[in-house]
């Protein structure tokens, strides 16, 4: 069979004989034994592909912690928070550093996996917008994701960063044979005016 125990319970184990003339018992502690943890930018729900480089406009943002120790109930998945926030990259000039600051919930992905996936996600934006789900950055500032496992005695800290970049779109050109701009064509013709 399956024995399940969490974070700070205790196991209690009674042997008797058959005959009734030896009893025996002994209890265990459930402590946590630490582990590293790791924090890692990504840019879909799927959690296929880490990102160190995000566009500065619009790009969606999703954060991923692995910290099997967090994992406090074998019973129910755990969450927590981590701190998103972002910074000018123009050293000393007017208005450099801390810029802006997003808190995000992490959820596990299991009862008992240890893997932290954040349910919303961050949008970058170069204007300002005071809605909960994005983030202020420009070009070349950085945006940092802060985690500090509480559960870790030694107080494991983690951080990721990504670059904020100009991403280039691939450009279309396209010709209409009206000033509609609603007959798209791929010829024209020597006469077409």
């Amino acid at each position: 069979g399956r024995l399940q125990a969490g974070f700070a319970d205790t196991l209690h184990v009674r042997y008797d004989d058959a005959d009734g003339a030896d009893t025996s018992l002994d209890t265990a502690l459930i402590v946590d034994a630490p582990t590293a943890a790791t924090i890692e930018f990504f840019d879909t729900r799927g959690f296929f592909v880490a990102i160190d480089t995000r566009a500065v406009h619009g790009d969606i943002v999703y954060v991923l912690v692995i910290d099997t120790d967090e994992n406090l109930d074998p019973n129910l998945p755990d969450s927590f928070v981590v701190e998103l926030t972002s910074w000018n990259a123009n050293g000393d000039a007017p208005g450099s550093g801390y810029i802006d600051s997003l808190y995000l919930i992490l959820r596990e992905t299991g009862n008992r996996s240890g893997y932290f996936r954040s349910d919303t996600y961050a949008t970058t934006r170069v204007d300002s917008d005071l809605t909960d789900t994005n983030i202020l950055c420009g070009l070349h500032d950085t945006l940092q994701a802060f985690y500090v496992d509480e559960n870790a005695g030694l107080g494991d800290t983690v951080v990721d960063t990504a670059l904020c970049a100009d991403v280039s779109n691939a450009a279309v050109a396209q010709i209409y044979e009206n000033s509609g701009y609603t007959d798209e064509v791929d010829t024209l013709l020597v006469r077409d005016a």
